[in-house]
């Protein structure tokens, strides 16, 4: 037995060993017989992320041979039955571990940095899964060819940006689908050209344009329709229109120009007919009147009521005649005849006879009869409204049901634009206004991501209570041999400054982006597009709001230094569930809500390895925060948003806005929440189902 009260040969000189583990014990190693248990530090699953690692039962001595050096390195080989494995562990707790059924888990607690001088080859026979809780960058040098035997879904929360040096060629063998929620350009520096075999149709609610500098033909094999409801317009120098069967009709308007040349077979004019010259090779006929310089007709010209020309020519005419006849010289003291009588030889005085009352009579219908309808207002009316030919109503969406399945605002009481994930939800209902948006709440409930008990105000049961008044955390190492396994320290009161590693330190002048290091192990990408809440900077277009956002963000980096570094948690997650927040188009902000716009809120769930939030472990990881940390508010959320019933925890971590002089003050005050309903404003305390 080792005995550290002894000053023998037999004894370290220094007092290190026996160490203090060790004291009155055997020296073989405790974790040969199953006393302590060397792992790695994996962190546990991620969110849905199941690691599916066995139990490992205790191992037997001395089937069970450890190494361990002095600062803590371990090298274990255990062929204890059901647990052979291979462990080389490093003081950090990085390492490799050959568990019993054969598998390999490497662990890095920090970079992990891997060079192949020569070809790579993976093989994955089972499902694999990729999680990168920051930026990732790839460079290919050569070729980079990915096949898919399934199917394909790329989501990005934020923006898209391809450039291509070359072609881009895409082969659809089905339907393709594209939504665009705001505005969609295009521009082609070549030729454009669209080749579509079946039915081709192009809608746009609103106004549509199109602009040609050069040529522009349009060809239709079939039938083509033009219409307006309003007004069309065809304007050019010169225009042709041309057919076998051509009609042009209306109520009201004008046809014709000084110097347009008109062919007709008939010509019907209800009123007035205009001319200097008239000539018919048959037939004149007027309704009403007639007007013209000269007007001849080889057999006849007949007039209801009046034609008044100063030459007329004709085989017979009937009607009130006004003008001067061709063989009567003196006609104009003829006017005043009042009797009947033949007109004079010429250069004599005649007479007209004034037929007028006997004209009325007379059956004026034109030789050829050949005629369509007059388009009346009844009948323009049935022609523009009613026919084939009319006028084609256009509806595009007008009670805006396309419009609002495709964006979710006016349905969801301008909460959201697009379908949301649980999680996305939950993130949604932590601002408390949005538990009283009726139409938001009633799609999440439709959409089955969120369950009937949201609503609830009593938690089903409560368990462990932990006040404010800070309390006593084993502490993380032991100092000496001199100092008690069981020693505790309490933790000095929040002071009022944050004092960064210099090379992070975040100025008013500094250019952010997601790649920004905010510690040596985390960039500000961790705490943007978090599981429930995707979202990106990109709203942000003043780079002040981001500087401001990066350096409040900068202060829960001490939390999950802290967390890494608490054995408790070994190996369990913490993640970033909801980073910095972004308002929907007209949702009203609460106070915790307005916050998250800028950083000082961020929410975190505890994984295990399994892939699930731990309830247990969560109240000690809110605990532990109570007692270790600086911040402006801890919130121990619970909540029954679930669609299956189940319970969700998390722990919300308030922080005050720093300044760039990296001064602040910490409230560090705590409350507890369920379904958003505060329970306590001065406990922790767990809730259970």
């Amino acid at each position: 037995m080792a005995k550290s009260y002894e000053n023998s040969g037999f004894t370290d000189p220094n007092g290190q060993y026996p160490k203090q583990d060790y004291w009155l014990k055997s020296s073989i190693n405790r974790a040969d017989y199953g006393d302590i248990s060397f792992d790695l530090t994996y962190g546990g699953g991620d969110v849905g992320m199941n690691l599916d690692l066995a139990y490992q039962t205790p191992p037997l001595y001395p089937s069970n041979n450890t190494k361990e050096t002095a600062s803590g390195h371990v090298v274990q080989y255990d062929d204890t039955f059901g647990r052979e494995r291979i462990l080389i562990r490093h003081r950090t707790g990085s390492g490799i571990e050959l568990r019993p059924d054969g598998t390999v888990l490497i662990s890095s607690t920090n970079k992990h940095i891997m060079t192949v001088a020569s070809d790579q080859s993976i093989i994955v026979e089972g499902d694999a899964r990729m999680i990168y809780n920051g930026n990732v960058d790839v460079e290919v040098i050569g070729d980079y060819n990915v096949n898919v035997g399934g199917n394909c879904t790329t989501t990005v929360a934020g923006n898209l940006v391809e450039k291509i040096g070359g072609r881009r060629d895409a082969s659809v063998e089905l339907t393709s689908t594209q939504e665009v929620k705001e505005n969609y350009e295009l521009s082609i520096l070549g030729n454009n050209t669209t080749t579509t075999l079946g039915d081709g149709t192009y809608l746009t609610k609103g106004t549509s344009k199109q602009h040609i500098g050069g040529k522009g033909e349009y060809f239709v094999k079939d039938r083509l329709d033009i219409t307006s409801e309003s007004i069309t317009n065809i304007s050019a120098p010169n225009i042709n229109v041309g057919a076998n069967d051509i009609s042009l009709f209306g109520t009201t308007g004008t046809i014709g120009g000084d110097n347009v040349i008109m062919y007709t077979k008939n010509l019907f004019a209800q009123k007035s007919v205009h001319a200097e010259t008239m000539k018919a090779s048959k037939n004149i006929t007027a309704v009403e009147t007639m007007y013209a310089k000269s007007i001849k007709a080889t057999e006849n010209i007949e007039a209801i009521q009046t034609i008044t020309a100063e030459s007329m020519e004709a085989d017979t005419f009937h009607g009130d005649l006004d003008g001067k006849a061709s063989t009567a010289a003196l006609a104009d003291k003829a006017t005043g005849a009042t009797t009947a009588g033949s007109l004079g030889a010429a250069g004599t005085a005649g007479s007209i006879t004034n037929t007028a009352v006997q004209s009325a009579t007379l059956d004026t219908t034109a030789v050829d009869s050949d005629e369509t309808a007059l388009p009346t207002a009844g009948i323009m009316t049935g022609y523009l409204n009613t026919s084939d030919k009319g006028i084609k109503r256009v509806s595009i969406d007008e009670d805006n049901g396309l419009r609002n399945k495709i964006n979710l605002d006016v349905e969801t009481d301008q909460v959201i634009t697009y379908p949301l994930s649980a999680g996305e939800v939950r993130a949604r209902l932590r601002n408390k206004n949005n538990l009283s948006a009726g139409g938001f709440i009633a799609k999440q409930i439709a959409d089955k991501v969120l369950g009937d008990d949201y609503a609830l105000t009593v938690p089903p049961a409560v368990g462990r209570i932990s006040g404010k008044k800070t309390s006593a955390i084993r502490a993380k190492g032991i100092i000496s041999t001199k100092n008690s396994a069981n020693g505790k320290f309490i933790p000095l009161e929040p002071n009022n400054e944050l004092i960064p590693d210099p090379q992070y330190v975040i100025t008013d002048s500094s250019i952010i982006l997601p790649s920004t290091r905010l510690s040596s192990k985390i960039t500000l990408a961790k705490f943007l597009s978090g599981r429930g809440n995707k979202v990106t900077m990109n709203h942000m277009t003043d780079n002040s709001q981001k500087v401001i956002a990066a350096r409040n963000l900068q202060q829960q980096t001490l939390a999950i230094e802290a967390f890494n570094n608490n054995l408790q948690f070994i190996n369990y997650r913490l993640v970033v569930i909801e980073g910095l927040y972004k308002a929907g188009p007209g949702e009203s902000l609460d106070e915790l809500s307005t916050l998250s716009t800028t950083g000082q809120t961020v929410v975190y769930q505890l994984i295990n390895d399994k892939g699930r939030s731990d309830l247990v472990k969560t109240f000690e990881l809110a605990e532990y925060f109570k007692n270790s940390l600086r911040y402006d508010k801890l919130i121990l959320d619970y909540d029954n948003y679930n669609v299956d019933g189940n319970l969700s925890a998390q722990v919300v971590l308030v922080m005050p806005s720093i300044s760039e002089t990296y001064e602040a003050k910490y409230k560090n005050d705590i409350e507890t929440r369920y379904n958003n309903n505060i329970q306590s404003k001065s406990d922790l305390v767990e809730i259970k189902l």
